[in-house]
């Protein structure tokens, strides 16, 4: 009977560390998910602020877009008056004068 009771005082020891270091790390995983639960809400906040500039840019580019396809003819039709033009023709035309 004596044996038993060393035997069960022994492991009540036991299970009294395992108690122990269960809390520890039971704290330990608390506070890292803490910190993991602030980095998460930190990174949305993030995420949101990009992905507004991100929709701001595409904005602009949009527009860039609208502005170049207006402005693509006008340059393609200046190239064509001036292609025509001669080292010549402009020599020509600066000895004409301002006509005012």
């Amino acid at each position: 009977m004596q044996v038993i009771k060393e035997e069960v005082g022994e492991i009540a020891v036991i299970v009294a560390k395992e108690t122990v270091e269960t809390d520890i790390l039971i704290k330990k995983v608390g506070k890292e998910a803490n910190i993991a639960d602030k980095e998460k809400a930190e990174a949305e906040i993030k995420a949101k602020e990009t992905n507004a500039i991100t929709e701001s840019a595409l904005a602009t580019k949009a527009r860039a877009d609208a502005a170049l396809s207006e402005a693509l003819p006008a340059l393609d039709k200046a190239k064509a008056a001036v292609g025509g033009l001669t080292p010549t023709d402009i020599s020509d035309m600066t000895k004409i004068g301002n006509p005012v």
